[in-house]
């Protein structure tokens, strides 16, 4: 096996929200990433994003980083459930130490960090980074490719061999701007969904329990 670092991209496909978020993620993050020739980029999405699917290439594969955009609660991330298009399965059952075990896991997803980050970190994971509230625009679809570009400035940053912390920050500050601008051109209720995302952005510049903060990819 080479030491090239294998990041897995994860895409469900299952509303508007999360095809936005995919048509985002292959314009705008997925070609900037793999700029990186150092990286080895696996994708899977739509009727592909399954739980499976999530295992066999954890087990096949070593991957470093997973990053997925979709549907999550506080105690799992949900992807597509194989021969059922309106029916979502939950991505982790925690039965292997090769699902979590020295990956950093970034969720863009509902209520994740609740609890979820924290099992990962105790099931073995290296690192999480996700919400505790939910993840959507005004209306929820109002915003959502800004909020996807700036949720996205986690992955650009990691993949560029920084740490999880520099990631934290860089969207953090990416939050901020949008923030500070929507309340210049005076929208007040998009400038408090922002608000929302960057305060509720968790990881373990928060709080030691979402694992290593000085963790990268390479």
């Amino acid at each position: 096996m080479d030491s090239n670092p294998r990041v897995f991209s994860l895409t469900p496909i299952t509303d508007l929200i999360t095809l936005a978020g995919y048509n985002f993620k292959n314009d705008q993050i997925i070609p900037a990433i793999k700029l990186n020739s150092d990286l080895i980029v696996l994708d899977a999405y739509g009727y592909e994003a399954t739980a499976f699917n999530y295992k066999r290439t954890s087990l096949n594969h070593d991957i470093k980083y997973v990053t997925a955009l979709g549907h999550g609660n506080d105690d799992n991330f949900f992807v597509k459930q194989p021969m059922f298009n309106d029916k979502t399965e939950a991505l982790f059952d925690f039965d292997y130490d090769f699902e979590v075990k020295g990956k950093i896991f970034h969720l863009c997803a509902c209520y994740t960090g609740i609890n979820l980050g924290s099992k990962l970190i105790k099931k073995g994971a290296e690192a999480f980074i996700g919400y505790t509230k939910r993840v959507g625009g005004v209306d929820h679809y109002s915003n959502l490719n800004q909020i996807f570009n700036c949720d996205g400035k986690i992955d650009k940053v990691l993949c560029a061999g920084k740490t999880v912390e520099e990631a934290h920050n860089e969207a953090y500050r990416s939050y901020s701007n949008a923030i500070q601008q929507l309340r210049s051109a005076g929208k007040t209720r998009a400038a408090a969904v922002f608000k929302r995302h960057r305060d509720s952005l968790c990881s373990p510049v928060t709080n030691s329990k979402y694992g290593n903060k000085d963790a990268t990819i390479y």
